[in-house]
């Protein structure tokens, strides 16, 4: 992690009673080398012979475990957000599938980073794992290493550095039981939200269906009456007065006469008007 996000870390969260007798070890450096310095400067060692490699790999570990612990602050002041956002929601972004989309892609992604999270923090924790426990295939500390050949102060290490890892598993394991929830509400809040849409979509597609039923055949009606009108209309000879008066205004505005079907038409109302 950054070193940024390890200034962050605050003493509360600190997972060791060391580290509650020690608040400012976490919390005043500037490094990871400077809050090293700081927790080697607290040990206690009675004897030369109390000194142990694990006191160092312990301080290591310990650094880690709170880069563990603020990452998991994090991700869970990011799903506080998501709940909080869900529960402000208005509702007509509640009702906007595509709102949910988003928020549902936020969860996957918290989704996949914790996944990573929790297989790097079990990888971690099954380095310290007591030796007694498991079977010599399981050990991933030397044989110099186990309890019983320990110094009281670096079992003391061991445990710690176990519960360490324990307790940012145990972070884990929450904020992605509290992902997997999310998830599942948002799935199934968007799944009622697309099947109603889906209902009022086939009450549309039932109404213009009962519309084209009822409407089609007297719109087609109306069609045939009203082609068959101008039909009738076109066929009609034009009467002597209309055709004087346009042959009129076609010579007084200067256009050109009527075409050949216009006159046409006019000869053959005055031949039927003499009649």
């Amino acid at each position: 992690m950054m070193p940024s996000m390890h200034q962050t870390c605050t003493a509360h969260l600190a997972p060791l009673d060391l580290t509650q007798q020690n608040p400012d070890l976490l919390n005043d450096r500037s490094s990871y080398r400077e809050s090293l310095v700081r927790y080697l400067q607290t040990l206690s060692l009675n004897t030369e012979s109390d000194f142990h490699p694990l006191l160092l790999v312990r301080a290591v570990a310990r650094i880690v475990a709170s880069e563990w612990i603020v990452t998991n602050a994090q991700v869970e002041r990011d799903i506080n957000t998501i709940e909080w956002q869900l529960e402000t929601m208005s509702a007509a972004a509640a009702a906007d599938v595509g709102v949910l989309q988003k928020v549902l892609s936020r969860l996957f992604t918290h989704r996949r980073r914790i996944a990573k999270y929790r297989a790097l923090v079990e990888e971690q924790g099954g380095l310290f794992r007591e030796q007694g426990g498991g079977s010599a295939g399981n050990n991933t500390m030397p044989a110099a290493w186990l309890p019983r050949r320990l110094p009281r102060a670096a079992r003391r290490a061991l445990r710690d550095m176990q519960t360490d890892a324990d307790k940012a598993h145990d972070l884990v394991t929450r904020n992605a039981e509290r992902v997997a929830q999310l998830v599942e509400l948002l799935m199934s809040v968007m799944s009622v939200r697309e099947a109603g849409l889906s209902v009022r979509q086939n009450e549309t597609l039932t109404f213009l269906a009962l519309v084209a039923t009822f409407a089609l055949p007297f719109l087609g009606t109306t069609f045939y009456m009203a082609d068959r009108e101008i039909l009738f209309h076109r066929s009609r000879p034009t009467s002597p007065l209309v055709c004087d008066l346009n042959l009129r205004g076609s010579r007084a505005a200067g256009r050109p006469t009527p075409g050949h079907a216009f006159i046409s038409g006019c000869t053959q109302s005055a031949a039927i008007e003499d009649k």
